[in-house]
Protein backbone atom coordinates (compact mmCIF):
# COMPACT_ATOMS: atom_id res chain seq x y z
CA UNK A 1 0.00 0.00 0.00
CA UNK A 2 1.51 3.91 -0.34
CA UNK A 3 0.07 7.04 1.18
CA UNK A 4 -1.76 9.39 -1.04
CA UNK A 5 1.10 12.00 -1.89
CA UNK A 6 2.82 8.21 -3.99
CA UNK A 7 4.93 7.62 -1.19
CA UNK A 8 5.19 4.05 0.15
CA UNK A 9 3.57 3.46 3.55
CA UNK A 10 6.05 1.69 3.82
CA UNK A 11 9.78 1.70 2.68
CA UNK A 12 10.38 0.10 -0.15
CA UNK A 13 12.65 -3.31 0.10
CA UNK A 14 14.53 -4.49 -2.87
CA UNK A 15 15.58 -8.23 -1.97
CA UNK A 16 17.41 -7.91 -5.39
CA UNK A 17 21.06 -7.16 -4.70
CA UNK A 18 22.44 -7.59 -7.77
CA UNK A 19 20.15 -5.48 -10.17
CA UNK A 20 20.95 -2.35 -7.92
CA UNK A 21 24.28 -3.35 -6.54
CA UNK A 22 22.73 -4.93 -3.52
CA UNK A 23 22.34 -8.90 -4.36
CA UNK A 24 24.14 -11.71 -3.15
CA UNK A 25 25.71 -13.27 -6.07
CA UNK A 26 23.60 -16.60 -5.64
CA UNK A 27 20.71 -14.56 -6.64
CA UNK A 28 20.77 -14.83 -10.54
CA UNK A 29 16.86 -14.17 -11.35
CA UNK A 30 17.88 -11.05 -12.65
CA UNK A 31 20.37 -12.28 -15.31
CA UNK A 32 17.28 -12.55 -18.28
CA UNK A 33 15.93 -9.41 -17.49
CA UNK A 34 19.48 -7.02 -17.14
CA UNK A 35 20.38 -8.95 -20.27
CA UNK A 36 17.35 -8.47 -22.58
CA UNK A 37 17.37 -4.57 -21.39
CA UNK A 38 21.44 -4.36 -22.36
CA UNK A 39 20.83 -6.18 -25.72
CA UNK A 40 17.57 -4.26 -26.72
CA UNK A 41 18.73 -0.84 -26.20
CA UNK A 42 21.92 -1.71 -27.85
CA UNK A 43 20.29 -1.84 -30.75
CA UNK A 44 18.72 1.50 -30.74
CA UNK A 45 21.60 3.26 -29.58
CA UNK A 46 23.72 1.77 -32.24
CA UNK A 47 21.38 3.48 -35.29
CA UNK A 48 20.21 6.57 -33.40
CA UNK A 49 22.58 8.59 -34.22
CA UNK A 50 23.61 7.60 -37.67
CA UNK A 51 20.73 7.13 -39.79
CA UNK A 52 20.49 10.69 -40.95
CA UNK A 53 24.06 10.25 -42.36
CA UNK A 54 22.95 7.50 -44.44
CA UNK A 55 20.41 8.76 -46.15
CA UNK A 56 22.34 12.14 -46.71
CA UNK A 57 25.26 9.82 -48.13
CA UNK A 58 22.71 8.20 -50.70
CA UNK A 59 22.05 11.06 -52.01
CA UNK A 60 18.80 12.37 -50.42
CA UNK A 61 17.53 15.86 -49.86
CA UNK A 62 16.82 17.57 -45.94
CA UNK A 63 13.70 17.65 -47.47
CA UNK A 64 13.76 14.10 -48.04
CA UNK A 65 15.50 13.14 -45.22
CA UNK A 66 13.02 15.18 -42.65
CA UNK A 67 10.28 13.54 -44.55
CA UNK A 68 11.57 10.30 -43.45
CA UNK A 69 12.59 11.16 -39.84
CA UNK A 70 9.41 12.79 -39.42
CA UNK A 71 7.65 9.35 -39.81
CA UNK A 72 8.43 8.05 -36.23
CA UNK A 73 7.12 10.74 -34.72
CA UNK A 74 3.86 10.92 -36.22
CA UNK A 75 3.52 7.24 -35.86
CA UNK A 76 3.79 7.88 -31.87
CA UNK A 77 0.97 9.33 -31.56
CA UNK A 78 -1.14 6.30 -32.39
CA UNK A 79 1.32 3.29 -32.14
CA UNK A 80 2.27 2.60 -28.91
CA UNK A 81 -1.38 2.87 -27.50
CA UNK A 82 -2.00 0.27 -30.38
CA UNK A 83 0.30 -2.17 -28.96
CA UNK A 84 -0.07 -1.63 -25.36
CA UNK A 85 -4.18 -2.60 -25.78
CA UNK A 86 -3.24 -5.76 -28.43
CA UNK A 87 -0.92 -6.76 -25.49
CA UNK A 88 -3.19 -6.51 -22.17
CA UNK A 89 -6.04 -7.93 -24.30
CA UNK A 90 -3.76 -10.93 -25.67
CA UNK A 91 -2.42 -11.35 -22.00
CA UNK A 92 0.74 -12.12 -23.88
CA UNK A 93 3.30 -9.16 -24.07
CA UNK A 94 6.23 -11.26 -23.88
CA UNK A 95 5.73 -13.19 -27.37
CA UNK A 96 4.14 -9.66 -28.80
CA UNK A 97 7.14 -8.04 -27.67
CA UNK A 98 9.48 -11.05 -29.52
CA UNK A 99 7.27 -10.78 -32.56
CA UNK A 100 6.98 -7.09 -32.96
CA UNK A 101 11.05 -7.05 -32.41
CA UNK A 102 11.77 -9.19 -35.06
CA UNK A 103 9.66 -7.44 -37.72
CA UNK A 104 11.77 -4.58 -36.77
CA UNK A 105 14.78 -6.06 -37.29
CA UNK A 106 13.59 -7.47 -40.85
CA UNK A 107 11.92 -4.08 -41.51
CA UNK A 108 15.44 -1.71 -40.88
CA UNK A 109 17.46 -4.67 -42.63
CA UNK A 110 14.93 -3.61 -45.60
CA UNK A 111 16.24 0.19 -45.42
CA UNK A 112 19.72 -1.11 -46.38
CA UNK A 113 18.05 -2.50 -49.69
CA UNK A 114 15.80 0.43 -50.05
CA UNK A 115 16.47 2.85 -53.36
CA UNK A 116 13.65 5.09 -53.90
CA UNK A 117 12.08 7.68 -51.68
CA UNK A 118 8.52 5.74 -51.83
CA UNK A 119 10.18 2.24 -50.96
CA UNK A 120 12.00 3.67 -48.36
CA UNK A 121 8.87 5.69 -47.11
CA UNK A 122 7.12 2.35 -46.64
CA UNK A 123 10.30 0.26 -45.15
CA UNK A 124 10.84 2.94 -42.53
CA UNK A 125 7.18 3.38 -41.09
CA UNK A 126 6.79 -0.32 -41.32
CA UNK A 127 10.36 0.14 -39.10
CA UNK A 128 8.68 2.52 -36.68
CA UNK A 129 5.14 0.64 -36.40
CA UNK A 130 7.02 -2.40 -35.18
CA UNK A 131 9.66 -0.70 -33.14
CA UNK A 132 7.59 1.54 -31.09
CA UNK A 133 6.05 -1.72 -29.77
CA UNK A 134 8.68 -1.69 -27.56
CA UNK A 135 8.11 1.33 -25.33
CA UNK A 136 4.68 0.00 -23.89
CA UNK A 137 5.41 -3.51 -23.99
CA UNK A 138 9.51 -3.47 -22.47
CA UNK A 139 8.36 -0.47 -19.72
CA UNK A 140 5.23 -3.48 -18.62
CA UNK A 141 7.78 -6.33 -18.60
CA UNK A 142 10.36 -4.27 -16.42
CA UNK A 143 7.39 -3.41 -14.37
CA UNK A 144 6.55 -6.88 -13.70
CA UNK A 145 10.56 -8.32 -13.38
CA UNK A 146 10.26 -5.39 -10.24
CA UNK A 147 7.31 -6.73 -8.32
CA UNK A 148 8.72 -10.44 -9.06
CA UNK A 149 12.08 -9.57 -8.06
CA UNK A 150 11.27 -7.02 -5.45
CA UNK A 151 13.60 -3.98 -6.97
CA UNK A 152 12.53 -0.85 -8.25
CA UNK A 153 11.65 0.16 -11.74
CA UNK A 154 14.55 2.59 -12.22
CA UNK A 155 17.42 0.00 -11.08
CA UNK A 156 16.70 -2.28 -14.37
CA UNK A 157 15.93 0.37 -16.50
CA UNK A 158 19.41 1.47 -15.46
CA UNK A 159 20.59 -1.32 -17.65
CA UNK A 160 18.31 -0.22 -21.26
CA UNK A 161 20.61 3.00 -20.68
CA UNK A 162 24.15 1.02 -20.86
CA UNK A 163 22.91 -0.79 -23.18
CA UNK A 164 22.35 2.25 -25.34
CA UNK A 165 25.81 3.81 -24.50
CA UNK A 166 27.48 0.56 -25.53
CA UNK A 167 25.38 0.64 -28.74
CA UNK A 168 26.92 4.51 -29.60
CA UNK A 169 30.32 3.90 -28.87
CA UNK A 170 30.12 0.25 -30.84
CA UNK A 171 28.36 1.39 -33.47
CA UNK A 172 30.91 4.26 -34.11
CA UNK A 173 33.65 2.16 -34.44
CA UNK A 174 31.73 0.15 -36.68
CA UNK A 175 31.25 3.17 -39.04
CA UNK A 176 34.71 3.79 -38.90
CA UNK A 177 35.71 0.92 -40.07
CA UNK A 178 32.69 -0.16 -42.28
CA UNK A 179 31.06 2.70 -43.30
CA UNK A 180 27.16 3.88 -42.40
CA UNK A 181 25.83 0.36 -43.79
CA UNK A 182 27.01 -1.02 -40.31
CA UNK A 183 24.32 0.16 -39.14
CA UNK A 184 21.51 -2.03 -39.93
CA UNK A 185 23.54 -4.91 -38.58
CA UNK A 186 24.21 -3.29 -35.25
CA UNK A 187 21.05 -2.81 -34.74
CA UNK A 188 19.32 -6.26 -36.28
CA UNK A 189 22.16 -8.35 -34.31
CA UNK A 190 21.79 -7.24 -31.03
CA UNK A 191 17.71 -6.80 -31.26
CA UNK A 192 17.10 -10.70 -32.00
CA UNK A 193 19.85 -11.69 -29.93
CA UNK A 194 17.59 -9.88 -27.04
CA UNK A 195 14.88 -12.91 -27.81
CA UNK A 196 16.98 -15.24 -26.03
CA UNK A 197 16.96 -13.84 -22.35
CA UNK A 198 13.17 -12.66 -23.22
CA UNK A 199 12.33 -16.11 -23.72
CA UNK A 200 13.17 -16.76 -20.20
CA UNK A 201 10.91 -13.94 -18.70
CA UNK A 202 7.54 -15.49 -17.74
CA UNK A 203 4.23 -13.68 -18.65
CA UNK A 204 2.87 -11.97 -15.51
CA UNK A 205 0.49 -13.87 -13.53
CA UNK A 206 -1.61 -10.66 -13.01
CA UNK A 207 -2.97 -10.86 -16.36
CA UNK A 208 -5.32 -13.49 -15.65
CA UNK A 209 -8.11 -11.39 -15.43
CA UNK A 210 -10.46 -9.72 -18.06
CA UNK A 211 -11.03 -6.04 -18.67
CA UNK A 212 -13.72 -3.71 -20.72
CA UNK A 213 -13.85 -0.80 -22.58
CA UNK A 214 -16.23 0.66 -19.73
CA UNK A 215 -12.94 0.09 -17.88
CA UNK A 216 -10.38 1.52 -19.58
CA UNK A 217 -12.96 4.60 -20.08
CA UNK A 218 -13.31 4.80 -16.07
CA UNK A 219 -9.30 5.09 -15.96
CA UNK A 220 -8.89 7.64 -18.82
CA UNK A 221 -11.51 9.75 -16.95
CA UNK A 222 -9.49 9.40 -13.53
CA UNK A 223 -8.47 13.13 -12.22
CA UNK A 224 -4.90 12.09 -11.04
CA UNK A 225 -4.03 11.01 -14.68
CA UNK A 226 -5.35 13.73 -16.80
CA UNK A 227 -2.95 15.35 -14.90
CA UNK A 228 -0.46 14.04 -15.11
CA UNK A 229 -0.77 13.76 -18.97
CA UNK A 230 -1.14 17.53 -18.67
CA UNK A 231 2.29 17.53 -16.94
CA UNK A 232 4.29 15.14 -18.84
CA UNK A 233 3.52 16.53 -21.68
CA UNK A 234 4.29 20.02 -20.88
CA UNK A 235 8.19 18.32 -19.70
CA UNK A 236 8.31 17.09 -23.31
CA UNK A 237 7.29 20.33 -24.99
CA UNK A 238 9.91 22.40 -22.92
CA UNK A 239 12.54 19.35 -23.10
CA UNK A 240 12.41 19.31 -27.22
CA UNK A 241 14.55 22.23 -27.51
CA UNK A 242 17.42 20.04 -25.75
CA UNK A 243 16.81 16.90 -28.39
CA UNK A 244 16.85 18.65 -31.42
CA UNK A 245 19.22 21.99 -30.97
CA UNK A 246 21.85 21.36 -28.18
CA UNK A 247 24.36 19.70 -30.26
CA UNK A 248 23.94 22.43 -32.85
CA UNK A 249 23.93 24.89 -30.43
CA UNK A 250 26.99 24.10 -28.56
CA UNK A 251 28.57 23.13 -32.11
CA UNK A 252 28.40 26.78 -32.65
CA UNK A 253 29.81 28.28 -29.49
CA UNK A 254 32.92 26.08 -31.19
CA UNK A 255 32.20 22.63 -29.61
CA UNK A 256 34.80 20.18 -31.06
CA UNK A 257 33.14 16.54 -32.47
CA UNK A 258 34.96 15.34 -29.34
CA UNK A 259 33.62 18.05 -26.77
CA UNK A 260 29.89 16.70 -28.30
CA UNK A 261 30.61 13.41 -27.58
CA UNK A 262 31.40 14.27 -23.88
CA UNK A 263 28.89 16.32 -23.44
CA UNK A 264 26.25 13.44 -24.45
CA UNK A 265 28.06 10.82 -22.59
CA UNK A 266 28.04 13.35 -19.27
CA UNK A 267 24.45 12.68 -19.72
CA UNK A 268 23.97 9.18 -19.94
CA UNK A 269 26.55 9.41 -17.12
CA UNK A 270 23.58 11.23 -14.98
CA UNK A 271 20.98 9.61 -16.12
CA UNK A 272 22.37 6.04 -14.85
CA UNK A 273 23.31 7.37 -11.64
CA UNK A 274 19.59 8.66 -10.93
CA UNK A 275 17.99 5.93 -12.30
CA UNK A 276 19.84 3.62 -10.20
CA UNK A 277 18.93 5.84 -7.36
CA UNK A 278 15.43 6.29 -7.86
CA UNK A 279 13.84 3.84 -6.25
CA UNK A 280 15.22 5.09 -2.79
CA UNK A 281 14.19 8.68 -4.18
CA UNK A 282 10.89 7.69 -4.59
CA UNK A 283 11.02 6.22 -1.14
CA UNK A 284 11.91 9.69 0.80
CA UNK A 285 9.88 12.22 -1.89
CA UNK A 286 7.48 9.68 -3.31
CA UNK A 287 6.37 9.64 -7.16
CA UNK A 288 5.40 12.91 -7.62
CA UNK A 289 8.05 14.73 -5.49
CA UNK A 290 10.07 12.57 -8.18
CA UNK A 291 7.97 13.71 -10.91
CA UNK A 292 8.86 17.56 -9.42
CA UNK A 293 12.59 17.03 -8.91
CA UNK A 294 12.27 15.87 -12.80
CA UNK A 295 10.80 18.91 -14.31
CA UNK A 296 12.77 21.54 -11.83
CA UNK A 297 16.24 20.29 -12.53
CA UNK A 298 15.13 20.67 -16.43
CA UNK A 299 14.28 24.59 -15.58
CA UNK A 300 18.26 24.47 -13.87
CA UNK A 301 19.40 22.94 -16.78
CA UNK A 302 17.34 24.87 -19.66
CA UNK A 303 18.34 28.47 -17.49
CA UNK A 304 21.98 26.80 -17.64
CA UNK A 305 22.06 26.56 -21.26
CA UNK A 306 20.59 29.89 -22.12
CA UNK A 307 23.21 31.75 -19.84
CA UNK A 308 26.25 29.48 -20.69
CA UNK A 309 29.18 32.15 -22.02
CA UNK A 310 30.44 28.92 -24.04
CA UNK A 311 30.21 25.31 -24.89
CA UNK A 312 32.47 23.95 -21.58
CA UNK A 313 30.08 25.82 -19.45
CA UNK A 314 27.20 23.65 -20.43
CA UNK A 315 28.95 20.45 -19.51
CA UNK A 316 28.23 20.07 -15.80
CA UNK A 317 24.87 20.81 -16.36
CA UNK A 318 25.00 17.72 -18.65
CA UNK A 319 25.04 15.79 -15.39
CA UNK A 320 20.60 17.06 -15.01
CA UNK A 321 19.91 14.76 -17.50
CA UNK A 322 19.49 12.20 -14.42
CA UNK A 323 16.87 14.83 -13.49
CA UNK A 324 15.40 15.70 -16.89
CA UNK A 325 15.13 12.22 -18.23
CA UNK A 326 15.73 9.82 -15.67
CA UNK A 327 14.10 11.12 -12.65
CA UNK A 328 10.88 12.66 -15.01
CA UNK A 329 10.31 9.33 -17.28
CA UNK A 330 10.54 7.01 -14.10
CA UNK A 331 8.45 8.87 -11.95
CA UNK A 332 5.73 9.35 -15.24
CA UNK A 333 5.64 5.59 -15.38
CA UNK A 334 5.22 4.73 -11.88
CA UNK A 335 2.62 7.08 -11.72
CA UNK A 336 1.11 5.42 -14.38
CA UNK A 337 1.45 2.19 -12.75
CA UNK A 338 -0.37 2.92 -9.97
CA UNK A 339 -3.33 4.55 -11.76
CA UNK A 340 -4.01 2.15 -14.00
CA UNK A 341 -4.78 -1.89 -13.07
CA UNK A 342 -2.28 -4.77 -13.84
CA UNK A 343 -4.29 -6.08 -16.28
CA UNK A 344 -4.05 -2.43 -18.24
CA UNK A 345 -0.34 -2.06 -17.39
CA UNK A 346 0.28 -1.89 -20.89
CA UNK A 347 -2.50 -0.21 -22.40
CA UNK A 348 -1.41 2.76 -19.35
CA UNK A 349 1.95 3.02 -20.53
CA UNK A 350 1.05 3.07 -24.41
CA UNK A 351 -1.25 6.38 -23.25
CA UNK A 352 2.16 7.84 -21.83
CA UNK A 353 3.91 6.78 -24.80
CA UNK A 354 1.46 8.48 -26.63
CA UNK A 355 1.11 11.75 -25.08
CA UNK A 356 4.36 12.34 -23.86
CA UNK A 357 6.67 10.94 -26.95
CA UNK A 358 3.90 11.44 -29.19
CA UNK A 359 2.07 14.65 -28.95
CA UNK A 360 4.21 16.35 -26.79
CA UNK A 361 6.90 15.26 -29.04
CA UNK A 362 5.37 16.74 -32.17
CA UNK A 363 4.18 19.91 -30.65
CA UNK A 364 7.59 20.52 -28.79
CA UNK A 365 9.64 19.71 -32.03
CA UNK A 366 7.38 22.19 -33.78
CA UNK A 367 7.49 24.96 -31.33
CA UNK A 368 11.43 24.88 -30.78
CA UNK A 369 12.05 24.85 -34.43
CA UNK A 370 10.15 28.09 -34.36
CA UNK A 371 11.80 29.91 -31.49
CA UNK A 372 15.54 28.64 -32.93
CA UNK A 373 14.92 30.48 -35.91
CA UNK A 374 12.77 33.61 -34.50
CA UNK A 375 14.41 33.91 -31.50
CA UNK A 376 17.57 32.53 -30.98
CA UNK A 377 18.96 29.39 -29.27
CA UNK A 378 19.58 31.66 -25.62
CA UNK A 379 16.01 32.50 -25.75
CA UNK A 380 14.52 28.93 -26.61
CA UNK A 381 16.13 27.77 -24.02
CA UNK A 382 15.16 30.63 -21.18
CA UNK A 383 11.61 29.78 -22.48
CA UNK A 384 11.92 26.15 -21.86
CA UNK A 385 13.26 26.82 -18.10
CA UNK A 386 10.12 29.23 -17.45
CA UNK A 387 8.00 26.73 -19.12
CA UNK A 388 9.93 23.37 -16.82
CA UNK A 389 9.86 25.69 -13.59
CA UNK A 390 6.34 26.80 -13.38
CA UNK A 391 5.13 23.07 -13.98
CA UNK A 392 7.54 21.77 -11.35
CA UNK A 393 5.99 24.81 -8.80
CA UNK A 394 2.65 23.57 -10.16
CA UNK A 395 3.23 19.97 -8.95
CA UNK A 396 5.08 21.48 -5.32
CA UNK A 397 1.84 23.40 -5.25
CA UNK A 398 -0.39 20.60 -5.24
CA UNK A 399 1.60 18.43 -3.64
CA UNK A 400 1.80 20.38 -0.73
CA UNK A 401 -1.71 21.15 -0.49
CA UNK A 402 -3.25 17.56 -1.27
CA UNK A 403 -5.17 18.78 -4.45
CA UNK A 404 -3.05 15.89 -6.40
CA UNK A 405 -2.34 12.55 -5.36
CA UNK A 406 -2.13 9.32 -6.55
CA UNK A 407 -4.61 5.99 -6.17
CA UNK A 408 -3.17 3.53 -3.16
CA UNK A 409 -1.42 0.70 -4.74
Amino acid sequence: MRGPSGTPAHPVQPTVSAATGEATHRDLSWVPVIGFMLLHFFGTGAFTPYLQLYFQEKGLSPVEIGTLTGIGPALAVVVPLFWGVIGDRSRRVRLLLACTSTLAAASFLGVSLGESLAVLVILIGLFNAFSLASGPLSTAIILEEADRLGTGYGPLRMWGSVGFAIGILSAGRLVSAFGTPAIFAAYAVPTLLALIPLVWLREGAVRAGGFSSRDVLRVLSNRALLVLLLVTFAWRVTSAGYYTFYTIYITDMGASASLVSIAWALGLVGEVTVLRLSNRIAGRVGIIGLLAMGLLGSALRWLAYALAPGALWTLPFQLLHGMTFGATTTAAVLAVDRIFPNELRSTGQGVLNMVMWGLGGLLGSVVVGVLFQGIGPRWMFGLSAIGAGLTGAAILAALRSGRWHLPNA
